[in-house]
């Protein structure tokens, strides 16, 4: 159930103005192809990949994206601090045999992680619930197509451009990862709207 901020603070309606979270200035950046390459090679990813940036803990939801891989050829490049979800996460991992096909990384510095996301294929962002979703709008900027929890705060952080999808389906992932690799119009088309 929502709530307008005047139900909780006494004031005029009029007197109160919503403003959004943005992101760090190094995600507006568009960095150079010799400068993207020379960071893919620093951490050894894969000429293309699908990106996911956040803690590794349950409400992040990083199982989904690992499940997907069953389902499409992109590897997956994991960005976040580990918790204990994280050995559930390698558990998984192992018994499919994905072992080459995930990169976890961490520590990673706000401008390299600027142009890890800019050489993304694909963004996905499958957290469970958010105040607001800021590594959504990190890869809008990054100029990367998005695909995010349905529900909650996440479309208005994705606008209209982004692929919205129950957070628990790997196989819906996989299909809209598929579409978008399969039909380069729409890659375009989901990557200005997301830009806009």
């Amino acid at each position: 159930l929502f709530r307008s901020p005047g139900s909780f603070f006494r004031g005029a309606a009029d007197k109160i103005q919503v403003i959004y979270q943005g992101c760090h200035p190094a995600f507006k950046q568009v960095y150079t192809q010799d400068s993207r390459e020379a960071v893919r090679r620093k951490y050894g990813l894969p000429g293309r990949f699908l990106l996911s940036v956040g803690t590794i803990e349950p409400r992040k939801n990083l199982l989904t994206a690992v499940k997907s891989l069953l389902y499409h050829p992109l590897p997956l490049v994991v960005v976040g601090r580990e918790t204990d979800y994280a050995k559930k996460v390698r558990d998984y991992i192992v018994q499919q045999g994905l072992q080459n096909r995930v990169h976890f990384l961490s520590n990673v510095s706000m401008e390299d992680l600027a142009m890890i996301y800019q050489s993304a294929t694909v963004f996905c962002y499958l957290s469970i619930f958010e105040g607001f979703g800021i590594p959504v709008i990190e890869a809008l900027y990054s100029r990367v197509p998005v695909i995010t929890s349905l529900g909650g705060c996440f479309s208005e952080a994705g606008g209209p451009g982004s692929f919205y999808i129950d957070s628990t389906d790997g196989e819906m992932l996989a299909g809209r990862i598929n579409a978008l690799l399969q039909d380069a119009g729409l890659y375009q088309q989901v990557t200005g709207k997301g830009w806009e």
